[in-house]
């Protein structure tokens, strides 16, 4: 299978969410390791923060599954977040949606399909202006 380019998100203005999916992509069977870029470009109100979670299905979209978490975004930065299918299995673990801890990644095949979930956190009307996108090989 060759490259695919996948912009998980486009760039804009995210307000709070406790939780919302976005860049849903089928058919990432043999698809290797490379990394998820989360690039914020503007951010208001007080104390905002973005969560971001890569996630995986094995059931066609049923289920999904965190499988690599940014840090938490508080300011205009970019965050990349490195994921793979290839290399030693991680540790077996209890599937989890949007709680995976900052800053880490599980080494497994992937399902046959990626998200992001996010969640913007903060008081006084957070917002993120933010995009996500990634090339796999």
């Amino acid at each position: 299978m060759g490259a695919k380019y996948v912009q998980f998100k486009a760039s804009a203005a995210t307000g709070a969410s406790s939780g919302t999916a976005v860049g849903e992509e089928d058919n990432m069977h043999g698809l290797s390791m490379r990394t998820v870029a989360v690039v914020v470009s503007a951010v208001s109100g007080t104390s905002p923060t973005l969560d971001v979670y890569v996630q995986s299905s094995w059931d066609g979209g049923t289920n999904w599954y965190d499988i690599a978490a940014s840090t938490q975004l508080t300011a205009a930065s970019a965050n990349l977040i490195p994921i793979s299918s290839q290399g030693a299995p991680s540790a077996p673990f209890n599937g989890t949606s949007g709680t995976q801890t900052a800053s880490t990644a599980k080494t497994m095949k992937w399902g046959d399909r990626l998200r992001l979930f996010y969640k913007v956190g903060g008081s006084d009307t957070p917002t993120v202006t933010w995009h996500a996108e990634a090339w796999f090989a």
